[in-house]
């Protein structure tokens, strides 16, 4: 019999629960019924691969245990060709910035790790016994490089990786582009972008390889069968991301300072420092009724929007693919209200939310909160628990990606 196995490529899940653990140990649960076994392979090595395994077919691999002494003479050929690979598309695109030596010298180092990486993963792979491999990668980042090794790639039925965010947009990258964008494509056979803004980035980046994206959605599981109806004058508001510029979680405060209606805000998730410094200081200067939970297990997180009746949900983040946190939110039916940035317009509308400018007036959006009457609450949570059932319920979307995966693109 001709098994099926799936290597599973990731940067730190298992040995961290981050946002790839969170979508991974829902999409896992349809993963294993296409696969007699499942390889999970994370760049972030050094982990006790016999813990917290969900399923018999899954196995944590740390290529530690595959790394053997480098060939750094070989390896400085391969690093110079993919460097100068690096360079000549930054030619193409005019991007002078990546172009210095203090650049090139930080490339030159981080594709010694990459080779490794590479290095390993070919010793497992060598260790596997005949059957059909599947290649999937989460992000769009550093494993569909070590895949462009034509020996590496042809190894696969099919090689498809995710891509999401800080992975295709450039606002969120270093040099504002990504230098090792045509090296990436080659070691992939489909791009799956969780969002059509960024399918429609990677197309408009490589025109000739547009049929090499598509959108499959992410999603969650069913959280509730029941939206919850909203009978209560006072707001319960919550946010849930990490703490840092990009997200802007210091912004809510200038909003709230501007309601005329009594609310708590509640935001869940941390940072470093220097981020939430900024972020107490915006609450102690605009005097508002917040609480910071955090960083809380994901159990946790569900626990209270199960227990509480949440009015609206907030994202001001100035870049985003489609965030998870508003597909959760939607699962319950909170209403949610976020900026035109990125794929948030693919799941926010005015029928289940607010849709406001990336760099928004906080007495008009403040505005938009204090008309928020009742019956309108109530017709967004009926339209919010809708859009996720129908765009983002994870067992169809992982059913649809994972029919493509084995039946090829």
């Amino acid at each position: 019999m001709n098994s099926k196995r799936l290597i599973l490529l990731t940067n730190n899940f298992p040995k961290s629960n981050g946002a790839e653990g969170v979508f991974l140990r829902d999409e896992l649960k349809e993963a294993i019924k296409y696969f007699d076994k499942i390889y999970i392979l994370p760049v972030d090595t050094g982990f006790n691969t016999k813990a917290n395994i969900p399923n018999e077919k899954i196995t944590f691999i740390d290529l530690n245990e595959f790394s053997n002494k480098f060939n750094n003479f070989f390896s400085a050929f391969a690093r110079i060709s993919l460097l100068l690979s690096a360079i000549l598309y930054a030619f193409k695109k005019k991007k002078i910035n990546f172009l210095n030596l203090k650049s090139l010298s930080y490339e030159f180092a981080y594709l010694k790790q990459i080779l490794k990486l590479q290095s390993s993963f070919e010793n497992f792979l060598s260790t596997l016994s005949p059957g059909t491999l599947y290649a999937y990668s989460f992000w769009f980042d550093i494993w569909p490089i070590i895949l462009s090794k034509p020996r590496l790639k042809n190894k696969f039925q099919n090689v498809i990786s995710r891509a999401h965010g800080f992975d295709i947009f450039p606002e969120q990258q270093k040099y504002k582009f990504d230098p090792f964008f045509r090296v990436k494509l080659k070691g992939v056979n489909l791009v799956s972008s969780v969002s059509l803004k960024g399918k429609l980035t990677l197309q408009i980046a490589a025109p000739n390889y547009k049929n090499k994206f598509v959108t499959m959605n992410l999603g969650v599981n069913q959280n509730t069968e029941k939206v919850k109806v909203v009978d209560a004058q006072k707001l319960l508001i919550v946010s849930c991301s990490n703490i840092t510029k990009i997200k802007r979680v210091f912004l809510i405060p200038e909003i709230l300072k501007n309601l005329t209606v009594d609310y708590t805000w509640v935001h869940f998730g941390g940072g470093v420092e220097e981020d939430i410094l900024l972020l107490n200081n915006s609450i102690t200067r605009n005097k508002v009724n917040a609480e910071l939970k955090g960083y809380i297990s994901n159990t946790e997180l569900l626990k209270f929007y199960n227990e509480n009746v949440i009015n609206l949900f907030i994202n001001v983040s100035a870049s985003e693919g489609i965030p998870f946190s508003i597909m959760e939110a939607m699962s319950f039916g909170i209403p949610c209200m976020a900026t035109d940035v990125g794929g948030n317009t693919e799941i926010v509308d005015t029928n289940n939310g607010f849709v406001i400018p990336e760099n928004f007036d906080p007495k008009t959006v403040a505005g938009y909160i204090n008309e928020f009457s009742l019956d309108l609450q109530n017709a967004k949570r009926t339209q919010a628990y809708n859009c996720w059932k129908e765009k983002f319920n994870a067992e169809k979307n992982y059913k649809n990606f994972y029919h493509r995966l084995i039946g090829g693109n």
